[in-house]
């Protein structure tokens, strides 16, 4: 009877561990140089998906460049974040570095600009591709600070400017984190890295990821407000524009059937001044303005931005010369249901609405099909 005992007990020694095994994660991590020694490192994790505060998981003081976490978790992978000091209040000039936090293991590397690099997990492998991407972006806007402008950044072995792979870069991060959500999607780490920030996603990708949320997350007050905005009837390709009233640089109300009628071709376009995608598209715009303004060409800027002099500096800033007017109250957004920025629209000089949504070449080729 005792030995009866003993191997049940040796069975559920056995099976607890296993359990363990099987949702128990490691963390392995190092910076690049012992600046952080003897400071604590804390891993915490989102509260919900409805809560913007944290939770502290673990901590640890960091020895020699490193630090480690162990821990089991209770629940499906959510988003990790790693800093030296407690979210909110961390330390100034420290690095902070985002993980999904799941069963495995993992190891973290802080580089000397504070940028990450993560490998093990199967989650975090995606994940991984944003962060080297970001670890680029910044160097580069390094390259141009050490430089005293953009336009001074030397070409690169591919002759490249600094303007141009800007522009690379940020259309791989939209890629990027456009593949780590839709593949974390039904996790809790997925569902919180798509509702921080749903205006990465071009329409084509949220109706993508909502159509693979499952029913609990299609519960969610954001999520219910885009399943809305998607199913709302809104002007598309082959209707007519619809006309909307909107305030100009002056604070002077306009509607925008003011700029559209007597040209044979109208872009609206969607965008704000913080948005990183804003600055290669303008570019084209500016071209395209410059070279058919005398040919037919109109251009009606919409910005979101609800800061007026953050609005204002942005045309300066962009150089836009071509009209301008704010929507900060969103009611143009609401009507052309705009789900992202930057956003265009093209219409015709029948006012027919003929293309959304077009990138630099494809739109440039648009315009000139319509102009010559």
């Amino acid at each position: 009877m005792k030995k009866l005992a003993i191997a049940f007990s040796l069975v559920s020694i056995v099976i607890l561990i296993s359990c363990q095994g099987k949702d128990s994660y490691s963390i392995k991590g190092s910076f690049a140089d012992t600046i952080f020694d003897g400071k604590t490192i804390y891993l915490q994790k989102m509260d919900s998906l409805n809560a913007e505060t944290t939770s502290v998981v673990d901590s640890a003081i960091i020895k020699n460049k490193a630090f480690s976490f162990e821990g089991v978790l209770n629940g499906e992978p959510t988003l990790g974040i790693i800093s030296i000091g407690k979210l909110p209040a961390v330390e100034e000039y420290t690095p902070i570095g985002t993980l999904i936090l799941e069963p495995g293991k993992l190891e973290i590397a802080f580089d000397e600009r504070g940028g990450l690099s993560l490998a093990g997990s199967t989650g975090n492998e995606k994940l991984n591709k944003v962060h080297l991407i970001q670890n680029n972006i910044t160097k580069l806007y390094q390259e141009a600070q050490d430089a005293g402008s953009v336009e001074a950044v030397p070409l690169d072995s591919a002759g490249q400017d600094a303007v141009t792979r800007m522009a690379k870069l940020q259309e791989e991060m939209s890629s990027a984190y456009f593949d780590v959500v839709k593949s974390n999607i039904n996790s809790e780490a997925g569902k919180l890295l798509f509702l921080s920030d749903v205006s990465k996603f071009s329409i084509e990708q949220i109706k993508e990821l909502y159509a693979l949320s499952d029913s609990t997350f299609k519960a969610h007050p954001v999520m219910m407000k885009i399943e809305e905005q998607l199913n709302r009837v809104v002007p598309e390709i082959g209707d007519s524009f619809a006309d909307v009233s909107l305030v100009d640089i002056n604070g002077e109300p306009r509607l925008i059937s003011h700029f559209i009628q007597g040209n044979r071709c109208v872009i609206l376009y969607f965008w704000a001044a913080g948005n990183p995608n804003v600055a290669k598209e303008v570019e084209t715009l500016n071209k395209l303005y410059n070279a058919y303004r005398d040919k037919g060409l109109e251009i009606i800027g919409i910005s979101i931005d609800d800061d007026r002099m953050v609005w204002l500096n942005g045309i300066e800033s962009y150089n836009m010369k071509w009209v301008q007017l704010a929507d900060d109250l969103g009611k143009a957004v609401d009507i052309y249901n705009v789900l992202s920025i930057p956003h265009s629209i093209l219409i015709n000089e029948k006012g027919v609405i003929v293309s959304k949504d077009l990138k630099d070449k494809d739109l440039a080729d648009k315009v000139t099909e319509i102009l010559k």
